[in-house]
């Protein structure tokens, strides 16, 4: 027996959008949209004001696919910043990462390699 599909009548495209419309649990009310407006022009801060503006554009209900390409965020991102918001206001929006470039060698460990280098050198020179 042959069934129809029931996302048949449907694209991939729209149940996905559908989805992840579906996901927005609490809306801006009046009061936070009017923080986020105030911050935005505020900001001087370039990747501070899109995150800004991706929260405000989620809460409001705007499309999610239109804010990816207004902001160029990918849509996970711009769901976590909006629940960062919500969960701890502007402050939420900090870019709280640490950089990446650490370093592993002690400071003497340098100076010795850096004595040796120089060393090295010196013989190799005419």
């Amino acid at each position: 027996m042959d069934f129809p599909n029931k996302y048949s009548l449907f694209s991939l495209e729209s149940l996905s959008q559908d989805f992840a419309n579906s996901i927005r649990k609490q809306l801006l009310t009046q009061e936070a949209d009017k923080q986020l407006l105030l911050a935005f022009t505020a900001c001087k801060d370039g990747e501070m004001r899109t995150r800004i503006q991706a929260a405000r554009l989620y809460g409001s209900e705007v499309p999610v696919k239109e804010i990816t390409h207004l902001t160029g965020l990918p849509r996970r991102t711009i769901i976590r910043w909006y629940g960062r918001y919500l969960k701890q206001g502007l402050s939420g929006f900090v870019d709280n990462r640490q950089g990446g470039n650490h370093q592993y060698l002690t400071d003497e460990q340098i100076q010795d390699w850096t004595l040796a280098f120089l060393s090295q050198k010196h013989k190799t020179e005419p």
